[in-house]
């Protein structure tokens, strides 16, 4: 990592991670994201992205933690709610993944209807309903 950047940076520091996540190369944004963390702790966005690359290494219970903090600071991020709900259900914790993809649901723009779809389907099959 390059250590030239400092906390005037952390627009592009985050717009790196979300390059890297998304060629697939978490363990690499996840690092971008712990730059502007440490410089920034209130960077909802890094801790969102760190987030959903921690889903994608399957480390679930780090990846709750990033999504929560996202939240606390930015309660109306729609992606965070929606990467919380896929970590409580990975940890298996239905009854909150219901709450995280309803929330998710309700603050969804509709640029998400995809995404709003598989979190219904997801809804229906946690409560037993498929």
């Amino acid at each position: 990592m390059n250590k030239k950047y400092d906390s005037g940076c952390s627009d592009l520091l985050v717009n790196k991670a979300y390059s890297l996540y998304s060629m697939g190369r978490f363990e690499d944004a996840i690092k971008y994201c712990d730059e502007v963390i440490k410089t920034n702790p209130n960077d909802a966005t890094a801790w969102s992205i760190k987030g959903i690359c921690l889903q994608f290494l399957r480390r679930y219970e780090e990846a709750l933690s990033c999504c929560e903090k996202a939240i606390s600071l930015n309660p109306e991020d729609a992606s965070a709610w929606y990467n919380k709900a896929s970590s409580e259900e990975a940890l298996g914790k239905k009854e909150d993944a219901i709450k995280s993809y309803n929330k998710f649901i309700s603050l969804a723009p509709e640029g998400y209807a995809m995404y709003i779809q598989y979190a219904r389907w997801r809804i229906q099959v946690l409560s037993g309903e498929k």
